[in-house]
């Protein structure tokens, strides 16, 4: 009769078939669930930020009118002068879009090609906003809109904008408000950061390729 003998258990032996059926482990499960969660917490601050700005500049820009209304047009020639020579703070009526823009339109085709514009960039800006990548985009974004709410509030009520910074050092700008300047700021922070994607995309590119060729990889070392 014989009998069998137990073979000796060698380290490692067998354990790695086991282990790969019990499936991944827990730290595995718990890193997925920290990133998700971490991932959502961005997402979370990057849509807070942008409705925090675009609500602080639709507040300053509605809260400024409302104090050029107010007090300002009834003031010396609705106008008070902050910086001689440089700036003045004057009360206008601006039926014309930014910075004086379509002034020479027919008054009704105006209103409608501004107001068609406003209402334009307001469902753009929604759509760009899930797009975001960085909190400035965000923040930018947040600047665009709430400046387009703001000048769009102004056409829907009166049928014109409210403007007051009046500038008129080295150069007579037309007058304008808080929210075209929020407007002014975020595009051209936008337009910066595609500009800095685009650098960086075409940096990428160029950059040679660290990768071994097919030609040489498993090529057996000729020994002389």
């Amino acid at each position: 009769m014989q009998t069998r003998r137990d073979e000796p258990d060698v380290p490692g032996h067998g354990q790695h078939s086991r282990a790969d059926s019990r499936g991944p482990t827990p730290g595995g499960h718990q890193d997925g669930r920290t990133g998700g969660a971490r991932h959502a917490q961005l997402r979370t601050v990057k849509v807070l930020l942008f409705v925090l700005v675009a609500a602080t500049t639709l507040a300053l820009d509605q809260t400024s009118k409302h104090w050029a209304q107010s007090d300002l047009q009834h003031r010396k020639n609705a106008s008070i002068s902050v910086i001689e020579g440089s700036l003045s703070l004057t009360y206008v009526r601006n039926p014309a879009g930014a910075w004086g823009l379509l002034g020479g339109l027919d008054k009704q085709v105006r209103h409608v090609v501004l107001l068609s514009t406003s209402l334009l960039a307001v469902v753009i800006l929604a759509f760009l906003v899930p797009r975001g990548k960085s909190l400035v985009d965000l923040a930018a974004m947040g600047a665009v809109l709430g400046g387009a709410v703001g000048n769009l509030l102004d056409r829907l009520r009166w049928h014109y904008v409210v403007d007051f910074v009046d500038w008129h050092r080295y150069i007579k700008w037309p007058t304008f408000n808080l929210a075209d300047v929020a407007i002014t700021v975020g595009v051209i922070l936008l337009a910066a950061g595609m500009l800095r994607n685009e650098l960086s995309r075409s940096t990428s590119d160029d950059a040679p390729s660290s990768e071994v060729p097919a030609d040489f990889r498993d090529k057996p070392s000729e020994t002389p």
